[in-house]
């Protein structure tokens, strides 16, 4: 069984690495996406952010160079990565048991970070193993563990939380499915039986023994209830980046690409060309006012009104 946990890890580590490249590799090359132009974008400075304008406003603005406040777009990003903030002001009642159970996951990945980080370094001989003393015993006995507790026990109450309010709220049966429900009850079982798990085992000493084991390529045994938080943490590990819980490596691209895109279209430039090889694209929407037969491209749409020619 040890031997066999072992390889899992190693191939749910490989696949989960894998896949997300695959992710980040389509999202970045899909095509020029229909920009909102919303401003005040975050990246511009505080004087335009202040009355929401732009650098679009500025005379002569295609003869200046723009000037992004990086600062101010990574405290934004911060602010809605780690604290939802969006969903807290346009939807609070469903903030209040997202934000714990997004939380719990961040929590959850510093605890495995930091049992990854001391096997490895255990493993190099560069931290006593298999019970670290002093500062180390601090940052990879104690942290992990106090991190563990907590993100489990946050990622179980917003995991129970967001499956009751899709069991019980009219306004999300419509965007919920078995899936939805699936992916949920999987991690109430992963947090709940991981948080039990520590309860039983405080320091995480089965924890540290399977990633250590990992490190050293040597297996080692585990308590029943550790092998079974092992065995679904790699499902569910597994499982995340095929399904939309990899909406974390789309909403780098949805803000960047979509909300906060104020590039401006020069002749010859990179948006230039890819919006040229997008009008030679076909079209099969149906609608009246688009017309699409599968024949006519993009710039044979733009540069007529089918519902005109049509004669509706």
């Amino acid at each position: 069984m040890s031997a066999l946990m072992m390889g899992l890890g190693y191939l749910v580590a490989v696949f989960f690495c894998i896949a997300i490249l695959v992710r980040v590799v389509h999202f970045a090359n899909t095509p020029a996406h229909l920009r909102w132009e919303l401003y005040p974008v975050p990246h511009e400075p505080p004087e335009k952010v202040e009355h929401g304008g732009s650098y679009l406003e500025d005379t002569d603005w295609w003869t200046k160079k723009h000037e992004s406040d990086i600062p101010n777009e990574i405290k934004e990003m911060l602010e809605e990565i780690l604290l939802l903030k969006a969903l807290r002001t346009h939807n609070r009642k469903l903030w209040y048991v997202s934000f714990p159970f997004h939380s719990g996951i961040y929590l959850v990945a510093g605890f495995l970070v930091l049992l990854i980080l001391g096997a490895v370094l255990s493993a190099l001989g560069l931290v006593s193993a298999p019970e670290p003393g002093g500062l180390a015993r601090l940052l990879f006995v104690h942290l992990p563990a106090l991190l563990g507790f907590i993100g489990f026990a946050m990622g179980l109450a917003g995991a129970l939380g967001l499956l009751f309010r899709r069991l019980t709220e009219p306004d999300l049966k419509d965007f919920t499915g078995p899936v939805d429900h699936g992916i949920l009850v999987g991690f109430v079982l992963l947090f709940g039986l991981a948080f039990t798990c520590l309860l039983t085992d405080p320091t995480a000493t089965g924890f540290r023994a399977y990633f250590l084991g990992l490190a050293t390529a040597t297996p080692a045994a585990l308590p029943p209830l550790t092998y079974l938080v092992v065995l679904l943490g790699c499902i569910m590990l597994a499982y995340i980046p095929v399904s939309h819980m990899s909406h974390f490596v789309a909403k780098y691209f949805t803000y960047h690409s979509v909300r906060w895109n104020d590039e401006a279209m020069e002749p010859g430039g990179k948006l230039d060309k890819a919006i040229q090889k997008q009008l030679k694209l076909p079209v099969s929407w149906s609608a009246s006012h688009i017309a699409g037969d599968g024949k006519k491209t993009w710039a044979d749409v733009a540069g007529t009104n089918p519902t005109k020619e049509s004669g509706k």
